[in-house]
């Protein structure tokens, strides 16, 4: 659901292109970019750098990502930015549901299970950070940390069914 949706926008510096993922394997992935079609295939990465071969021709972007979660890429002399357009990708998102004194609160994306949690009351967490797993629809569900935080409270524990007015967890923003 929210972070395996097969459909998504994305902005590279002022320009937004939809992107749908039609087919993917282990190293092909099949998209359609603003109707287009485009193959990609895998060849290398690493945590600076992505190499495909888009069939006429072979890219090397290295890539690196900011604490706001812009990302900044570098082909041939041109860097560009690019982030991920949809509603899915902003910390707002995850509070959606919340009111305004409820600010930082995290909910569940979809009915399910938590099945993992990685995190304590009093922790300290980066942006990217896994802060528990919901199983919903045989799918696990990644709840990420989209700012620096700080873990208030943690409302759930492994093994409890949740819905999407469940509150999983409480973060305070930190700098």
């Amino acid at each position: 659901f929210w972070r395996h949706t097969m459909r998504f926008a994305i902005g590279i510096d002022d320009r937004e292109f939809q992107v749908e993922v039609m087919h993917f394997d282990s190293q092909q992935l099949h998209l359609l970019v603003d109707g287009k079609e485009m193959q990609l295939q895998l060849i290398d990465s690493d945590s600076k750098s992505i190499t495909v071969d888009l069939g006429e021709q072979v890219m090397q972007v290295f890539v690196s990502e900011d604490e706001a979660g812009q990302i900044f890429g570098s082909f041939e002399g041109h860097d560009f930015s690019f982030r991920r357009m949809d509603l899915l990708s902003s910390y707002d998102s995850h509070e959606s549901i919340a009111s305004a004194d409820e600010a930082g609160s995290l909910f569940a994306p979809m009915p399910g299970k938590v099945i993992k949690v990685n995190v304590k009351a009093g922790e300290t967490v980066k942006r990217g950070t896994v802060l528990l797993v919901v199983e919903a629809m045989k799918m696990e569900n990644n709840i990420v940390a989209q700012t620096p935080s700080l873990v208030e409270e943690i409302k759930v524990k492994a093994g409890d069914m949740v819905d999407t007015k469940t509150q999983l967890i409480h973060l305070k923003e930190i700098d």
